[in-house]
């Protein structure tokens, strides 16, 4: 099944499954103590069902910075909605952030085939205007201007965490 084809649900896992793979090369390479946080859920007989907000999906340390992410991807052409991003995500990457961590977006535009980090000091003045009443997306274009993009390939398949490692941050 074609990535186009599929629910949004099906993408959201397929890229999930993809980075927790890229993780778990960084962890066997040396370069990070990545894990990706589980959300408590409940079972019940009509299925499960999560008991509490998350924080992002990934926390740990890489480079010997502490570092705390959530992973987006969207079908979107032209823009990023900042409506993609949780109240509790934001609030969660802020704290991060302001206690010292390395705190961002992953980003995955399907469309292009292009990944982005936003990291959470771009975020935070995008996340504001749109909270003012301002633009509700971060356009393509200032994603490639803005953002440090990431190409897929080289020993983990997406070498999403070198820019800690550049001073990128």
């Amino acid at each position: 099944m074609s990535i186009a084809n599929m629910s949004p649900s099906n993408r959201g896992m397929r890229t999930q499954a993809f980075i927790r793979e890229v993780i778990e090369r960084y962890n066997a390479l040396g370069r990070s103590c990545i894990q990706e946080v589980d959300v408590p859920k409940t079972i019940g007989k009509n299925g499960a069902f999560y008991r509490e907000k998350s924080t992002v999906d990934f926390v740990g340390i890489a480079y010997n910075r502490p570092v705390a992410f959530e992973v987006k991807s969207t079908r979107q052409r032209t823009r990023f909605d900042l409506s993609l991003v949780k109240e509790h995500q934001y609030r969660y990457l802020k704290s991060f952030h302001e206690q010292g961590g390395v705190a961002f977006i992953l980003l995955e535009m399907i469309k292009h085939a292009e990944w982005f980090v936003i990291p959470f000091q771009k975020l935070k003045p995008a996340m504001e205007r749109a909270w003012s009443g301002g633009k509700k997306s971060i356009p393509y274009f200032d994603l490639k201007a803005e953002m440090i993009t990431v190409k897929e390939g080289g020993r983990t398949g997406l070498d999403f965490l070198e820019f800690i490692r550049s001073k990128k941050v």
